[in-house]
């Protein structure tokens, strides 16, 4: 009821003309409604009558045209399945909580969406803001097909003058070869990193390799 209500009063704006009201000249005329099913984290509505116009059709508010999934849903879709669940498993242990179970393809689906996000967080402009910067080197077990191997997570946190703590970035590799870590910090220096504020860096795993920063800095 109270999605139909908002839907109502949405279509009068839309319309510039309150229901019932026979004032000239009109916009558009009222056109009865169809139904549609409303996949929400509370669970699914369904049969939710939607307004229409006769003329021309307008955007709702409400929900954009074929995107039935709110957006705390497909954030809680894609925490599932960045926890490690597989995209079926997401669905299986979801169905407690939504009363309706998801699909392993809208799982996946959704989960691509995820691959734009780290793509333009690897590629954005870095500011040049830190005062401290922290460069580790974590190995990590990858879940393979048949077996495991173990990967390199070359990471890079930064501290501003204000005390926030940032994640600048990360790169997966196959070891913390003295190569890889140096395409590690070029990539930073690169994307605008250039270290004029910097009073301190650390390096958590210390080796050699990792030094090549500091001269970059320089």
């Amino acid at each position: 009821m109270l999605l139909e209500g908002c839907l109502l009063e949405d279509q009068s704006r839309s319309l510039n003309m309150p229901r019932y009201a026979r004032k000239k000249p009109r916009l558009d005329y009222r056109n009865g409604y169809y139904k549609r099913d409303i996949e929400s984290s509370m669970g699914l509505i369904k049969d939710v009558l939607v307004p229409r116009n006769r003329i021309n059709p307008y955007e709702i508010s409400l929900f954009k045209k074929y995107r039935r999934k709110e957006v705390k849903l497909i954030d809680l879709i894609k925490d599932a399945f960045l926890s490690g669940l597989s995209t079926r498993k997401v669905g299986e242990v979801l169905e407690g909580i939504l009363g309706y179970k998801i699909s392993p393809s809208t799982v996946s689906n959704i989960a691509k969406t995820l691959d734009s996000k780290v793509r333009d967080f690897h590629t954005k402009s870095l500011e040049d803001k830190y005062a401290y910067l922290f460069l580790d080197g974590i190995n990590l077990n990858v879940k393979c097909i048949g077996t495991r191997n173990k990967r390199t997570v070359l990471a890079c946190y930064g501290i501003t003058e204000q005390g926030d703590r940032e994640l600048i970035s990360f790169r997966i590799e196959k070891s913390e070869s003295e190569l890889s870590c140096y395409l590690f910090v070029d990539s930073l220096f690169r994307r605008g990193l250039k270290g004029k504020n910097l009073n301190l860096i650390v390096l958590k795993s210390y080796c050699n390799r990792w030094l090549s920063f500091s001269y970059a800095c320089d």
